[in-house]
């Protein structure tokens, strides 16, 4: 397949990832890419999967890196809910709500990036089992045939909240210190994030206040609200809505959770690596798309340490290319947003780490 074809055929199928599903695809036909892709993406909202939420968890891939034994009933992690959210020091906090210390807007001295590990991606996996989907990785004939590929969608899409998001929510929910969750948490999101939170948040008994920018989807902020949380709109996008919660001294008290530059957002968009390789075993490429980058480094750090070989993709919307602003700026910078169809992309800055 010529290089302007296979660009043609991603284009098809990231389009259809923000739309649609998660997609996986073979291709025989792509020398340099090899014969397995895997595309994962941002989903929007549906009504609930008839399918169990409750499946067994594959400790396969996690005992080929050693670290099962820390999956273990009674065990202590490492990092404790201390570690994720203690109190930042006093010249690191902000007016409004806590921020977590581990994604404020410079690194901290001494470290080089958040502390996220493999472990952390596979004991994330075992704690939100129970309550999110195993989804399915199912080949696409129409789309294989399109492209040239053994295609496959991953199906993201049916998440009760409609997308990965519900991953790193839960993950991060059941790390705070039980006088936080009395307390309740706040996070800016133009509505999948979002409505992670407030789901999983009503299900763990945790108060949910969303900062939504004036682009959300109405359905996305709608939804919120049916679920009970404490829904403000502020900003032309979330990086306004952000410093609204961080300067405003009415969120005072609530946890700050930041939907991708988090360590357990991070390792809960993980688990969706540990599944690709899981389902589609022989995989050769990963086509990731980005907006604040938490989905690719999580992706990226399950599959590249169990196959180093396996190509990362990542593919953002060109109406806001936040990524590749920081790529060429050599350090997160902010990019022009303007209107698109993947709202859940719509970041301005990914994050720092």
């Amino acid at each position: 397949m010529r290089s302007q074809d296979l660009q043609a055929a991603l284009a098809v199928l990231v389009v259809l990832c923000f739309v649609s599903c998660t997609v996986c695809f073979q291709s025989p036909t792509l020398p340099q890419l090899g014969r397995t892709s895997s595309i994962a993406r941002n989903g929007r909202f549906l009504n609930r999967c008839t399918s169990s939420p409750h499946r067994a968890f594959h400790l396969t891939m996690c005992k080929k890196a050693d670290v099962s034994a820390s999956l273990k009933k009674g065990d202590k992690e490492k990092e404790t809910a201390g570690d994720l959210f203690d109190t930042p020091p006093p010249q690191e906090m902000s007016k409004g709500a806590i921020p977590s210390k581990n994604w404020l807007g410079v690194k901290r001295d001494g470290v080089k990036d958040i502390p996220v590990s493999f472990d952390d991606v596979c004991k994330a996996a075992y704690k939100i089992k129970d309550a999110v989907y195993y989804t399915e990785t199912k080949r696409n004939p129409g789309l294989s045939t399109l492209t040239g590929t053994e295609l496959y969608l991953k199906s993201e899409y049916k998440q009760f909240s409609g997308s990965f998001k519900e991953r790193g929510a839960r993950n991060a929910l059941l790390q705070l210190p039980e006088e936080q969750k009395k307390k309740g948490v706040i996070a800016a999101s133009a509505g999948n994030h979002a409505l992670a939170l407030c789901y999983h948040g009503g299900l763990l008994g945790i108060p949910v206040t969303v900062i939504m920018p004036t682009i959300a989807p109405l359905t996305k902020v709608e939804k919120c609200r049916q679920m009970g949380a404490n829904v403000i709109l502020h900003g032309a996008h979330i990086g306004e809505a952000k410093e609204h919660a961080l300067a405003s001294e009415q969120y005072q008290g609530l946890q700050y959770i930041n939907g991708y530059d988090d360590p357990a957002i991070v390792a809960g968009a993980g688990s969706i690596g540990l599944e690709i390789l899981e389902q589609v075993p022989d995989v050769d490429v990963v086509v990731v798309p980005v907006g604040g980058a938490g989905l690719i480094a999580g992706v990226a750090l399950a599959v590249k340490t169990l196959r180093p070989e396996v190509q990362v993709i990542g593919v953002e919307t060109d109406t806001c290319a936040s990524y590749t602003a920081a790529l060429k700026a050599g350090s997160p910078a902010a990019a022009t947003v303007t209107p698109t169809l993947a709202d859940g992309l719509a970041v301005p800055t990914v994050g720092p780490h």
